[in-house]
């Protein structure tokens, strides 16, 4: 019992671990880009990774975690993201360096813009080193 105990302390710790390393892995080098990317869907539905080393890593983890029903994407690095879904498949996107409400700000405003009815945040973070 014991022995098993700290068998899954163990694997939690490591998970942990990892965890953190993902979450830190762009903040290594002050010059490195952290990139994000966000897949959204017809649906409202969507994926995200953020603090990626690239582009293409962040792009394709956000269709990943997906589930594979995203069709478009937006993408950032080294800044606050988010987007609104407005129905019928109408998005919008904003990104700022300043903080995560002008980023909602600028998001809910593209989606009006874009003919949203009714716009909502679903999605918003932060990626810097």
């Amino acid at each position: 019992m014991v022995g098993t105990l700290r068998m899954a302390l163990c694997a939690v710790l490591l998970f942990m671990a990892s965890a953190v390393a993902v979450q830190a892995k762009c903040t290594l080098d002050y010059y490195k880009k952290c990139w994000a990317g966000i897949a959204v869907g017809p649906e409202g539905e969507f994926g995200a990774m953020t603090h990626a080393f690239d582009k293409d890593e962040a792009v394709s983890g956000a269709f990943r975690s997906c589930g594979g029903t995203c069709n478009g994407h937006y993408w950032f690095f080294n800044r606050c993201g988010a987007v609104a879904y407005g129905g019928d498949g109408v998005w919008g996107f904003g990104s700022t360096v300043r903080n995560i409400p002008r980023a909602r700000k600028k998001a809910i405003a593209d989606c009006i813009r874009n003919g949203g009815a009714a716009c909502g945040i679903r999605f918003e973070a932060c990626s810097r080193p």
